[in-house]
């Protein structure tokens, strides 16, 4: 779209994959395109933009923790905590490296969670009036949240009533309320964007090629279930693995006896009450997945950030002593090295910029290809015929295109209008004839190049 192919409500991911793109809702890619139409095409638009959704989802988080811990001063200062078992759980760090939608779709979905939060904490809480305009704000999130990966972004209508149920208030029937005015809101600026023909031609091919192939088992090769309760719990796994250790090496300390810091029973209550809803506002983003024919394990992403709180709210209060032990001077060096930590690990991904990761086969023959059917000057060819599985191979589909502008066909579908002088052929399918190709020394990991005499 930056480049002036295809339109907001039209996008095209390639000239023979995805011309016509509905494959997920626009919004983040508008976004997207608005940074490259402004900084140019760069990496380092991407690099950037995926870098402010960490920062971002990361302020919220602890926005989130120092409101459900406004009255618990010492666990207050912990919500650091909470962001490092974030960071070490699943595919989350994969994700914010490769650009993923759920990093907008964590942004969304977190902040219109705060809202609601917020709404609650206020003095004036029982007053519909007071909590209204969070709501309605909460229902605008939540549609960008939809616009952003579809339905998976509409779990912050539980919120309001896993709130209750967690705090015993409000009462359930005023967090039911409140779930409606967030979903009024929602729907009502969905029903505005749908008065547009080209938005509802937009929906119906998302609706109909992609969401209801998705739940019909159409599309894609894993599913929930048991398989999905496997993906979740291993996205899981480090953050509850790190917890374990600071609990369990906390209570060898103590004689088994687990030290909670609390000023008071009622403090100690209240951080139970704060990680049983935590936990249950990350169950309400991933079990609704476990239904699904379609699943991968970095669709759990957006839950993460509210499992990895909930274990950092139970785990945190055994490291209190230790923090209270610590003197001005120790606790200086001890946010000095955290500091450096951020700053180091900002450092190595820009020096990463450029180089390629768990891709790099594909990366690097893309590029050899491209040195092949690129002339010196002007642009390249921009079809190449595909023969066997190279056709699905997404990875370089999406790195010839982003990069060089080329697009891969299967040659059994290739037109009379789209002459291309190369083929590709993975090895499930049969060398050309001699007589008609002739192999280019492209020296390709996975594949092999032919030109057309």
């Amino acid at each position: 779209m930056a480049e002036g192919i295809g339109s907001p409500w039209r996008p095209a991911f390639s000239q023979t994959l995805f011309p016509l793109f509905a494959e997920h809702p626009p919004f983040a890619m508008w976004l997207q395109a608005i940074a490259f139409r402004a900084f140019g095409d760069t990496v380092w638009v991407e690099k950037g933009y995926s870098l402010f959704t960490v920062l971002l989802s990361g302020l919220i988080m602890l926005g989130i923790w120092r409101r459900l811990t406004e009255k618990d001063p010492a666990l207050r200062s912990t919500g650091v905590l909470a962001l490092i078992f974030t960071l070490i759980a699943g595919r989350l760090s994969w994700a914010y490296a490769n650009n993923m939608l759920e990093n907008t779709l964590i942004v969304f979905t977190s902040a219109a969670i705060w809202l609601v939060v917020e709404a609650y904490s206020t003095s004036r809480a029982s007053k519909f009036a007071s909590r209204l305009p969070y709501m309605i704000e909460a229902g605008v999130l939540t549609f960008l949240a939809i616009m952003t990966k579809g339905p998976v972004g509409l779990f912050p209508l539980a919120v309001p009533i896993l709130f209750s149920i967690s705090f015993g208030r409000p009462f359930v029937r005023t967090a039911t309320i409140d779930t409606a005015m967030i979903a009024i809101a929602a729907a009502g600026m969905l029903a505005l964007l749908l008065l547009d023909p080209e938005a509802r031609g937009y929906a119906d091919r998302y609706l109909h090629y992609q969401l209801f192939a998705s739940l019909a088992g159409d599309r894609g090769r894993t599913s929930g279930g048991l398989h999905g309760l496997w993906s979740l719990f291993r996205v899981n796994f480090f953050p509850l693995l790190l917890a374990a250790l600071i609990l369990s090496t906390h209570l060898r300390g103590r004689h088994g006896t687990l030290a909670t810091g609390c000023a008071t029973p009622e403090l100690h209550r209240q951080r139970y009450r704060n990680a049983a809803f935590l936990f249950t506002v990350g169950l309400s983003a991933s079990l609704p997945l476990l239904v699904s024919p379609r699943l991968n394990s970095f669709y759990f992403n957006p839950s993460i950030l509210y499992f990895a709180a909930a274990t950092a709210m139970i785990s945190a209060p055994a490291l209190l002593p230790q923090i209270r032990s610590l003197n001005k001077e120790w606790l200086r060096w001890l946010n000095l090295a955290l500091t450096a930590g951020v700053v180091a690990a900002i450092f190595s991904v820009v020096l990463a910029v450029g180089k390629p990761g768990s891709d790099r086969i594909e990366i690097e023959d893309a590029q050899k290809i491209a040195e092949h059917i690129c002339p010196a000057a002007g642009r390249c060819q921009p079809i190449v015929a595909a023969c066997g599985n190279v056709a699905d191979d997404w990875q370089l589909h999406a790195y010839l295109e982003r990069y060089y502008h080329v697009s891969l066909k299967k040659d059994a579908e290739l037109s009379p209008e789209e002459d291309t002088s190369f083929l590709l052929v993975s090895q499930d399918c049969p060398i050309p004839s001699s007589a008609d190709y002739y192999e280019v020394d492209a020296r390709l990991s996975n594949y092999r190049l032919f030109r057309h005499l």
